[in-house]
């Protein structure tokens, strides 16, 4: 494949997120609903009047509001990323380094700055240990000795790994149990691949084909944005037809005066 490469996360994982953020969603509308319905506000004259008769309401009031605009912007981005080509999620792999970006903004590493790329797994409860949580991980700040070592967050991901891509978002592991930890290992194997390349000069534009447990991924034009909507290519598109506009299958063509259509 040739790169840029943009990965998109799993149409289950959006789905996922979408469902979420619809329930948080109703949730939050039902909670600012009981708390300010409108059959109780026409009681009152006016809304300063409702708050008169109780004060105590306007924090609860004010919450419910900020908890409902935010799970609403949520699903917002969700329903985007799934309907438009996920321009708010991804990863972008190319001949400089590696982006990632998500609902809270985009980071972009240099291959030559980043430590070897390796697959993680650890407990979100470190005290219970129950929940395993995947991740392909490289730590900026580590040789190749030092980056090696991670230390865990109490609550999130490797403290040292800068770069951090959550393996259940964008690898699939199939149905057999245990699965995800060998898609984690391939996927970090590839980009460790691209990374040594990188660090000798010799990463060219074409690349081997990445693990078949990334979602399809969507091959860029050099210097195109990566957050575009339309950067997906149409399904059973081939490179070598025209464009769907441009197409004239069994159409008639017109010979010119005096000659013979060439076929």
């Amino acid at each position: 494949m040739r790169l840029p490469l943009k990965f998109r996360p799993r149409i289950s994982q959006m789905i996922i997120e979408v469902v979420g953020a619809a329930i948080m969603t109703g949730f939050g509308g039902y909670c600012l609903y009981s708390f300010a319905s409108p059959a109780e506000l026409h009681q009152y004259p006016s809304f300063l009047a409702w708050i008169r008769s109780s004060p105590v309401k306007l924090p609860f009031l004010l919450v419910s509001a900020v908890f409902f605009l935010s799970v609403l912007c949520w699903l917002t981005v969700a329903m985007i990323n799934l309907l438009t080509g996920s321009p708010f999620n991804y990863i972008l792999v190319d001949r400089q380094g590696i982006g990632y970006r998500n609902f809270w903004g985009e980071k972009r590493f240099s291959w030559k700055d980043l430590g070897p790329i390796q697959s993680l797994q650890f407990s979100v409860w470190r005290a219970r240990g129950q929940q395993l949580r995947f991740w392909v991980a490289a730590d900026t700040l580590g040789t190749e000795q030092a980056g090696r070592s991670f230390d865990l967050w109490r609550w999130g991901g490797p403290s040292g790994a800068n770069l951090r891509i959550p393996a259940s978002t964008y690898l699939g592991g199939g149905w057999l149990v245990g699965s995800l930890p060998l898609a984690t290992d391939s996927a970090a194997s590839w980009l460790e691949e691209l990374r040594l390349a990188a660090k000798i000069d010799r990463l060219e534009a074409e690349v081997s084909d990445p693990p078949y447990n990334f979602r399809a991924p969507v091959e860029l034009e050099p210097g195109a944005d990566p957050s575009a909507i339309d950067n997906a290519p149409l399904e059973g598109a081939h490179p070598g037809l025209p464009e769907p506009g441009t197409r004239s299958f069994g159409a008639r063509q017109t010979p010119p005066a005096g000659g013979v259509v060439e076929r």
